[in-house]
């Protein structure tokens, strides 16, 4: 039987979905991090390479889980797919950025002082996380839902 104008069909919303997709865009990310970071920074290694791909499969994760939340919770305001992926995102990667910049890592265990020129590729790779968590959450909200539309079927 044909479907009738007036039945729209809608997608399934369901946590385990979106936990799914959210590994497979982070893995997306982390496939091609890994193939582009020879060619971005020689001087890294397998481990490096490895890892990043590790970084993006959690952190599509994470912004996976970020999708039960519609609204801030301590505000209250309402947060959109784009505004909620980024921030995760960005937050994530700033504290990747933290931990593998070899300037931050020296300034931490000699405490020198510590310029905001040094800083600026833990900044970019911050603002690389909002982008990406911001597109992988866009995409997540899109193919799964979000909110408690999520839990329901639990």
């Amino acid at each position: 039987m044909a479907e009738s104008k007036s039945q729209k069909r809608t997608r399934p919303t369901s946590l385990t979905l979106r936990i799914l997709l959210g590994k497979l865009f982070g893995a997306a990310v982390g496939v091609s991090v890994f193939f582009s970071l020879p060619v971005l920074q020689p001087s890294g290694d397998w481990a490096l390479r490895f890892g990043m791909l590790g970084w993006y499969l959690v952190f599509g994760v994470v912004i996976a889980f970020a999708g039960l939340y519609v609204k801030h919770p301590v505000l209250g305001l309402r947060m959109p797919p784009l505004l909620r992926g980024g921030l995760v995102g960005f937050g994530l990667n700033l504290v990747l950025g933290c931990l593998v910049h070899q300037d931050m890592m020296q300034a931490f265990a000699s405490y020198s002082d510590f310029h905001f020129a040094n800083s600026m590729p833990i900044i970019e790779l911050a603002i690389e996380g909002l982008i990406w968590g911001a597109l992988i959450d866009a995409a997540l909200t899109f193919y799964a839902g979000q909110g408690k539309d999520l839990v329901k079927k639990l």
